[in-house]
């Protein structure tokens, strides 16, 4: 039986169970620290805030969009890179860790 979650009623998320078979979902118990950030269940349903993965080509074509719309940290231990020309949409920001790098082509 599918569990409708509504705020205000400015939209819906529906929560559906399996055809059969059950399990648990255990959420963290904090927000994400940021945008760019989504849940990861482990085998066990435990749920985590990772960093979304870049984005990986398997034809060989990575795209990118040509204005980064919201603010961006590159972590220390990463590199970037864009092909452009690459605008910042107002009040954006890109922050690159030292030691890292953001390279626009």
């Amino acid at each position: 039986m599918p569990i409708p979650l509504n705020h205000a009623g400015a939209g819906t998320v529906t929560l559906a169970a399996p055809a059969s078979g059950s399990y648990t979902l255990t959420f963290p118990t904090a927000v994400a620290a940021g945008n760019g950030y989504m849940l990861l269940s482990d085998t066990s349903g435990n749920l985590s805030w990772v960093v979304v993965p870049d984005p990986v080509a398997t034809n060989g074509i990575v795209v990118n969009s040509l204005t980064v719309s919201t603010s961006y940290t590159i972590a220390a231990g990463y590199s970037g890179s864009s092909a452009g020309p690459v605008t910042l949409a107002s009040g954006v920001t890109v922050t690159v860790a030292s030691g890292s790098r953001w390279v626009v082509l």
